[in-house]
């Protein structure tokens, strides 16, 4: 079985970065978005990005011609997906991850990248200044059984498109040009200080911040709020 034992994984910083469904390889990959991830973090001083599963496309529908194979799916990332030293990518596997690798586990030697780390499969725990928080991504044909531990806050891959889920918890958009429904191509900057802050960032084609950013006390009250002004 592939990445069998649960760990929690430790946040030191108090403002991270989520990503979600690069689905690099595949038609829709848009490296500009990555770029721009990038080049926020690097202005804001963020060291930690999460990123909730399919990293890759593999051999699904609408693969690019170019990077049929997996193989040139991992070296395409290795090649252009950017690199910082001080910037470490914490990774679940998403379905697209976990068909790709599970039927080649020799691919996994490829992935040579020190700040691209694959924590999990299908739900990796965090604990982030003694909060628990999680991320998951859904994948059926994964049936390790993970426990289901209460949480602050849950990041989740696999949508395409942003939402406050009341199950699920935050649905995190696509960073590929395959967005669903009235979503946009996105990322969540995340803060932990004496509230929680998830800020959402969209591509309109152009970064812009669209001002929303939802907020959830750590004692007082479970309910997340709306905030809409600026800092």
């Amino acid at each position: 079985m592939f990445m069998e034992e649960v760990k929690i994984e430790p946040i030191l910083e108090s403002k991270i970065m989520v990503i979600s469904d690069t689905h690099i390889g595949s038609k829709f990959e848009n490296f500009s978005y990555i770029d721009s991830v990038y080049e926020f973090a690097l202005k804001h001083n963020i060291k930690t990005i999460l990123h909730a599963g399919d990293l890759f496309q593999a051999q699904f529908q609408n693969v690019s011609k170019t990077y049929r194979k997996p193989e040139s799916q991992i070296l395409h990332l290795q090649k252009d997906y950017p690199h910082d030293g001080s910037i470490t990518n914490k990774i679940i596997l998403g379905n697209h991850d976990y068909h790709m690798f599970n039927k080649d586990k020799n691919l996994i030697k490829m992935m040579r990248r020190a700040d691209l780390q694959f924590v999990a499969v299908r739900r990796a725990y965090f604990n982030w200044q003694g909060q628990l928080v999680s991320m998951t991504h859904k994948c059926p044909k994964y049936t390790m059984t993970i426990p289901n531990l209460p949480v602050l806050v849950n990041f989740a891959g696999h949508s395409h498109k942003f939402a406050l889920h009341p199950k699920k918890g935050i649905q995190v958009p696509t960073l590929s040009d395959d967005a669903k429904f009235d979503s946009l191509p996105g990322f969540l900057v995340v803060t932990l200080e004496e509230e929680l802050a998830v800020e959402l960032l969209s591509f309109e084609p152009e970064l812009s911040n669209p001002k929303l950013v939802l907020k959830k006390s750590l004692n007082e009250s479970n309910e997340w709020y709306t905030y809409n002004g600026d800092d």
